[in-house]
């Protein structure tokens, strides 16, 4: 007997749900200027494993994480 084409198996309706969760989010941008002047929004300290030359990109992302942990709340943004 052959395996019957019904429904797909709930670990890829599981697996299409979190990348479209993701892909949303990827959608909504969070910018830092948005909330400068809040105490966590600190510009970041550069960990020594990373070069100087990757600073321009590793402080506007560390940034962004801090308006997600400072202030995310004051403009709606969540988890």
């Amino acid at each position: 007997m052959q395996p019957s084409m019904s429904a797909p198996p709930v670990r890829v309706m599981v697996v299409v749900v979190a990348v479209m969760m993701m892909m949303m989010m990827m959608a909504m941008p969070v910018k830092a200027d948005q909330c400068d002047q809040h105490p966590t929004v600190n510009g970041c300290s550069v960990p020594r494993f990373i070069k100087p030359q990757h600073q321009d990109t590793f402080t506007p992302a560390c940034n962004r994480h801090d308006v997600c942990y400072g202030c995310g709340a004051k403009y709606g943004v969540t988890k």
